[in-house]
């Protein structure tokens, strides 16, 4: 893979979809589009570290520690 160009950050924790589509070929070489789709990303972090949290809060109440 030669590169790969983002038109907006995908962050950490992002679901994302991946599309791709081979759109030429040669007798080695090859071109590939693709599309990624970040999807309710705030939503889903908040809601991913609320989730951790509340994991963390069982755990050390029930004497284990991270």
């Amino acid at each position: 893979m030669d590169e790969m160009a983002f038109l907006e950050p995908v962050r950490v924790g992002d679901p994302v979809q991946v599309k791709a589509q081979v759109s030429w070929t040669g007798w080695t070489p090859m071109e590939v589009g693709v599309r990624v789709l970040a999807q309710i990303g705030r939503t889903h972090r908040l809601a991913r570290r609320r989730a951790i949290m509340d994991l963390r809060e069982r755990r050390a109440a029930e004497g284990f520690e991270d």
